[in-house]
């Protein structure tokens, strides 16, 4: 090979590279432009061109198994119902995506889905305090919908989870009996609004969750029916 073919060659590549690189850096910007940073298509394209995702995750396995435990309530926690709104981050349900953000300072952590073809998954999530105790407060929305909130507590000594538990209880059932320091159990409320209290020996979780819209209903459940074996050794372990 001659030196001048050598470097026609190399010309040929860089261009080649050049034109690659250039093609997704635009594709990355009319995308970001045209849906924001911060939806499914934005961060599926980044991830590709990148192999990094351009936010810090808020869950990193599936979607489902953070709802699972209100799909098939696990008969083995303690479950208990209240006359009263169970309410998350004096966020209402069903409150849009939109109408968050604008109420809200930028997040630590992000995740996009685009489930069964044609669900649009958000999971947002914000650094808080709450009970004497730092957190992340993380919002589910479903087509922009917000129908369940999730706290997470790293902290979880036997003092600070049956303080918690306490206190929760007081809230929403009016006990002032000692509560177990386990903390496994469930509130029913109003309005099929509900709770699930766990600690999982890392962290101590707090979810909030309603069903009490028939549309976001049948969505979750068009979902988890692509998680049918999922769902099936969820209840096996139980």
């Amino acid at each position: 090979m001659t030196l001048n073919n050598f470097i026609l060659i190399l010309i040929f590549a860089i261009v080649i590279f050049a034109t690659i690189t250039s093609f997704s850096r635009i594709k990355l910007f009319l995308l970001k432009t045209f849906y924001s940073k911060y939806n499914y298509r934005y961060i599926n394209a980044y991830k590709k061109y990148t192999n990094k995702n351009p936010h810090g995750y808020c869950i990193k396995d599936e979607f489902v198994f953070h709802i699972l435990e209100f799909l098939k309530k696990n008969e083995s926690y303690e479950s208990y119902t209240t006359d009263k709104a169970i309410i998350f981050n004096d966020i209402e349900y069903f409150t849009t995506y939109q109408e968050l953000v604008k109420k809200k300072v930028k997040p630590i952590c992000f995740n996009s889905y685009f489930l069964n073809k044609r669900y649009d998954v958000k999971i947002i999530g914000y650094r808080d305090s709450m009970f004497n105790s730092s957190m992340r407060v993380l919002f589910y929305f479903i087509d922009d919908v917000f129908f369940m909130g999730e706290y997470v507590i790293k902290e979880t000594s036997d003092n600070k989870i049956e303080r918690i538990s306490k206190i929760i209880h007081e809230k929403y059932l009016g006990r002032n009996n000692r509560v177990g320091v386990k903390g496994n159990f469930y509130i029913d409320g109003l309005d099929n609004s509900k709770m699930y209290f766990t600690n999982t020996g890392f962290s101590l979780i707090i979810k909030y969750f309603s069903n009490n819209d028939n549309t976001i209903k049948a969505k979750i459940d068009n979902i988890c029916g692509e998680y049918n074996g999922i769902i099936k050794n969820f209840e096996k372990q139980k």
